[in-house]
């Protein structure tokens, strides 16, 4: 299966692109259904990205050959690893990995939004100290823009 939803967030995260085309999307079969699911998150996520209510952005797509990236956002450096570098993760000593992507948003100085599919995130900041993470909401957005936490962490 093609990582074509994985590549829609990093290609809108990291090339700040205004949209995403691949072929094929009216066709309606298995393979699709990963692409419809990112569209779906994107979708939420439109008015932070469209209307830029976010101080920085990047997004990655990782696999066996790139397992990590970085990007410095605001005083925190953010490291991105491909889920299967854990060690318990059932892909881990696979020759292939399946692809994953993601995209993150800083929203404030201590803010951050993370989308995407088989990412390990972490934050570093301007100290070199691994920063905590206080807490994390998995939230939604409605058609009206309402923003919806479905738990709290």
């Amino acid at each position: 299966m093609k990582p074509v939803g994985q590549k829609a967030f990093f290609i809108i995260g990291h090339y700040k692109a205004i949209g995403f085309s691949p072929f094929s999307i009216e066709e309606e079969h298995k393979a699709s259904i990963p692409l419809q699911k990112s569209y779906d998150v994107l979708q939420q996520l439109s008015p932070v990205i469209a209307e830029k209510k976010w101080n920085s952005m990047d997004g990655y797509l990782l696999d066996k050959v790139n397992k990590y990236s970085q990007s410095l956002m605001g005083k925190y450096k953010v490291s991105v690893s491909h889920y299967n570098t854990m060690s318990w993760a059932s892909e881990a000593k696979d020759s292939v990995w399946t692809t994953t992507g993601g995209i993150v948003m800083q929203t404030s100085p201590d803010e951050f939004i993370v989308a995407g599919t088989g990412l390990v995130v972490t934050f570093e900041d301007d100290t070199n100290f691994v920063t905590n993470i206080a807490a994390a909401d998995e939230v939604s957005y409605n058609e009206e823009r309402n923003k919806r936490t479905k738990n709290e962490r």
